[in-house]
């Protein structure tokens, strides 16, 4: 955790800053704490493998301890296995090997773990490709003169990664501390990341954040007026939040949580300029090669819309029209997509599209207008894939999401 994270952390419970105990075990490497005790007025809370901790709930008590006492693996392994010891020696016999990727941690964990399936899949699911969308625009608003970002709910940190093009004080936020670990191993290494519940006061200091973003989780949250407020702090007054993917309460989702309809999204959010836009109508804004959030969606689209987004802001450059920016290099490593089964010959491969579950097919039915059901790449275009060769060929399939930009070791 960098020094400058740690002047914006706050205790949840009495609001506190906080300091490392140094009387207890501490390891840095060089400025930044991977392993150390936090203290407040009320509370300690651990950081482990570079992550803060910050509930004194569930094993995170039993953690600190191990950290106190000299035993960062230890509470490594506590937290990875959030009390499940069965998890806790699988996700320690995945990352004993170097070559692990993120694919072969998630399998580690099982198919209950919702990665499996879900988020292996998240850089092309159209879900995503709205939200990245989105996130590149808000960012080019608030961020071009500097300011921090927070991903919550984040997950492992899919959409933290775009948000580290913009700055370089980045934070997820996430309640699971396995997909926090797998953030900072794979796909967003350069972020900070905080394990923490949405459903209470948020950890940071007020007006520490110009962007504040709750992708396909907001819906999940019981404390909505809660959560919504705590954005809106973290924000300050220069700086927007966004919702994206919300499910809507008026249509059928296949894991629908707790729901609003799109007019009580956007309440929450007021007095700020606070709109809603229909998914449908965002995600054909990306597959032409733009984002609009200058229009005003109608009553009628956003009601027979299953997700929408909310998009909120005291300043009018939010909500403009951007053409997306053209791709410059690689910024991982090229992959063939992974919904994708592989036949390779000597001249060179067939593409078919294949879905890791019927409610993925159903919630990402979407991504069928822009990735082929099949199709055939020859070898000289296979090639360059796997040498992360960036030519005109391969550009034409990664702006159809066929090949994607993968974190280096993600599969």
């Amino acid at each position: 955790m960098r020094p400058d994270t740690l002047t914006i952390l706050r205790c949840p419970y009495c609001g506190g800053r906080l300091t490392v105990d140094e009387t207890v075990f501490h390891r840095f490497d060089g400025d930044a704490a991977i392993d150390a005790v936090l203290s407040c007025q009320c509370s300690q809370f651990p950081v482990v493998s570079g992550i803060a901790v910050m509930t004194v709930e569930g094993v995170a008590e039993t953690a600190r301890e191990q950290v106190a006492d000299g035993d960062p693996a230890g509470a490594l392994r506590t937290m990875a296995g959030g009390g499940d010891e069965g998890a806790a020696d699988r996700f320690a016999a995945a990352i004993a090997s170097p070559s692990a990727t993120y694919r072969d941690v998630v399998d580690a964990l099982g198919p209950e773990f919702a990665e499996a399936r879900y988020f292996l899949y998240r850089f092309s699911d159209p879900t995503f490709l709205v939200a990245d969308a989105v996130v590149r625009a808000l960012g080019q608003a608030v961020l071009g003169g500097g300011g921090r970002a927070i991903d919550l709910c984040g997950g492992s940190g899919h959409l933290t990664r775009t948000m580290a093009e913009f700055t370089p004080s980045t934070v997820l936020m996430d309640w699971t501390f396995v997909k926090l670990w797998l953030a900072r191993r794979f796909t967003a290494p350069a972020c900070d990341a905080v394990c923490a519940d949405a459903h209470v006061s948020l950890p940071f200091a007020s007006g520490a954040f110009r962007l504040a973003v709750c992708s396909d989780a907001f819906h999940y949250i019981w404390t909505k007026r809660l959560l919504s407020a705590e954005m809106l702090r973290l924000i300050g007054d220069n700086g927007a939040v966004a919702l994206t993917h919300a499910h809507n309460s008026g249509r059928d989702n296949p894991s629908a949580g707790m729901p609003l309809a799109p007019d009580g999204y956007r309440a929450l959010f007021e007095p700020l300029d606070s709109r809603a836009f229909s998914e449908r109508n965002l995600l054909a804004d990306v597959l032409a090669g733009r984002i609009d959030l200058s229009r005003r969606d109608d009553e009628r689209s956003l009601a027979a819309d299953p997700a929408v987004t909310i998009v909120a802001s005291r300043r009018d450059s939010v909500f403009a029209a951007r053409p997306l920016e053209e791709r410059r290099g690689v910024r991982g490593e090229l992959r063939l997509n992974p919904l994708y089964d592989v036949s390779r010959t000597e001249a060179g491969a067939t593409l078919r599209l294949r879905f890791p579950s019927g409610d993925y097919e159903r919630e990402c039915a979407a991504c069928r207008t822009y990735l082929p059901e099949e199709l055939t790449l020859d070898g000289s275009v296979l090639s360059a894939v796997d040498k992360s060769r960036l030519t005109e060929a391969v550009a034409a399939l990664l702006s159809r999401r066929i090949v994607l930009d993968l974190p280096e070791g993600y599969a």
